[in-house]
């Protein structure tokens, strides 16, 4: 369900979002995924947590009706993210869908980073407004992750315990 990059829509978006954010910036890549987040977390209502036959939206569904529960806000940050050509994995636990970005240069202040292919990977909380990627602490829990996957790369979903995938046969 997340939007391939150079989705004509998402992409003129995404650009007029963060068209003020120099690319000689050297925290540009930071403020443009906070940015992103920002606008989920603020603008985007929250939905009802189970929608019937648990249906998945689209980007462009949460961005026009403006209401996503936890696993629409996740799709649809993926989605923005992929018009950055941001890479990120999406963070799976028993009840629960998140988003998590390299640590890069935020700051590791809530110390809920997690350690995934040899890198640190921050959580982004999409349900909090105003919520600062690696300054406040997030809902979700790296401790309560279970399964994690990189959507543009494959479908393959890794547990994070034994370092294997998940067999759907």
């Amino acid at each position: 369900m997340v939007a391939k990059a150079g989705e004509p829509s998402l992409q003129r978006f995404v650009n007029d979002l963060t068209k003020e954010i120099s690319a000689s910036d050297p925290s540009a890549r930071e403020k443009k995924i906070q940015r992103l987040a920002d606008l989920i977390s603020r603008e985007i209502a929250p939905g009802p947590e189970e929608a019937p036959d648990n249906i998945v939206k689209r980007a462009s569904e949460a961005l026009m009706t403006g209401r996503a529960d936890y696993r629409n806000r996740a799709v649809l940050l993926g989605s923005l993210l992929e018009q950055i050509q941001e890479d990120y994995v999406f963070i799976y636990s028993k009840d629960y869908l998140a988003v998590a970005v390299k640590q890069g240069q935020f700051p590791a202040k809530n110390e809920h980073q997690f350690k995934w292919e040899d890198t640190d990977w921050q959580l982004i909380d999409l349900v909090s407004p105003g919520f600062r990627i690696g300054q406040d602490t997030p809902k979700q829990r790296p401790g309560a992750t279970k399964y994690v996957q990189r959507p543009r790369q494959n479908s393959v979903i890794v547990n994070l315990s034994t370092g294997r995938s998940l067999n759907f046969n």
